[in-house]
């Protein structure tokens, strides 16, 4: 529309605008919230949800959202609301709603529902900063990223692990920090 071509003629993608802008991605369907922070280069299939903020938003802003949209509070909120996909797994023989255990059970997020998300007045930008830290430095250590660093040997890909696994254990800790607090911003708690 807005290069005023009508809905059949072709037109290409404009990487400029698609490419640029930061915004946040999540699975359309999963077991649990699953929010990243794109700052720009991934395009997304159709039913890949996304939350474009409007122009002039920081990126601490799209940190602070994406701290209370990965909370416990906020996955404990989109399962209340969101529709169930039971039995889209290889293991249920596919398009079944029975699921072997609670937890296996997968929900399709939307937008739409996600507009419908309670914002409490305060959003959780400290330990959103923490985590997207520890987030990149995490991709630091993927094998991929040692290949590409130098040529890889057991000693440089096990150290990378092992230093993966701390850096894990410490982001869960942030984690379970980030919950507690955004507990305490809904006034769920002391």
């Amino acid at each position: 529309l807005e290069q005023g071509l009508e809905w059949w003629e072709y037109s290409q993608l404009n990487t400029r605008r698609f490419l640029a802008a930061r915004l946040l991605a999540f699975a359309f369907v999963a077991t649990h919230n699953h929010f990243v922070l794109d700052r720009g280069g991934a395009l997304y299939i159709r039913s890949a949800p996304v939350v474009r903020l409007p122009e002039g938003v920081t990126e601490d802003q799209h940190l602070a959202l994406l701290g209370v949209l990965n909370s416990s509070v906020a996955c404990f909120w989109l399962k209340q609301n969101s529709q169930a996909k039971a039995g889209t797994s290889n293991t249920s023989g596919g398009g079944d709603r029975w699921s072997p255990e609670p937890w296996f059970e997968r929900y399709e997020f939307t937008g739409t529902t996600l507009q419908d998300y309670p914002l409490p007045e305060a959003l959780p930008l400290e330990r959103a900063q923490v985590l997207d830290a520890m987030a990149q430095e995490l991709a630091t250590l993927a094998p991929s990223a040692v290949v590409r660093c130098h040529t890889p040997t057991a000693g440089s890909l096990g150290n990378a692990r092992a230093a993966s696994e701390r850096l894990r254990a410490q982001m869960v800790a942030v984690q379970e920090e980030l919950d507690w607090e955004v507990y305490r911003l809904y006034g769920l708690m002391d």
